[in-house]
């Protein structure tokens, strides 16, 4: 399993976070937190070669927010099945009780740092 720390401020702020890679007609994802399930991602599939994506994340009330003093850590694992047929199936299925939270992360890739000059 891959273990990603990922602080508050990126997931919230939707800032530069390495996409999930979707399957053939979008993928879930569980947020697992010491074994425990914390959340769920489905991302919609995208076409090859595509430079824009988008995460829907849903974070359980017992999720906790990875950070220095929480040093809380995040197992992101692809689920062996989908578990919803596309965005509206997810929304209108996913798990979401009084405390849970949403984000929606919109991503594009690029080969050169905004900061460097083409030349």
């Amino acid at each position: 399993m891959k273990r990603f720390m990922i602080p508050a401020l990126l997931l919230i702020a939707a800032a530069a976070f390495g996409q999930l890679d979707p399957g053939m007609k979008g993928d879930t994802f569980g947020l697992y937190e010491s074994g425990n399930k914390v959340g769920e991602v489905f991302i919609p599939y995208q076409q090859a070669g595509a430079t824009r994506s988008v995460e829907h994340w849903v974070m359980f009330p017992n999720y906790v927010y990875p950070s220095p003093k929480s040093l809380a850590t995040l197992d992101i694992v692809p689920q062996s099945t989908n578990a919803y047929r596309d965005e509206n199936d997810f929304f209108a299925r996913v798990p979401f009780e009084k405390g849970a939270k949403y984000a929606r992360v919109d991503a594009e890739e690029f080969d050169y740092l905004p900061a460097v000059q083409r030349k």
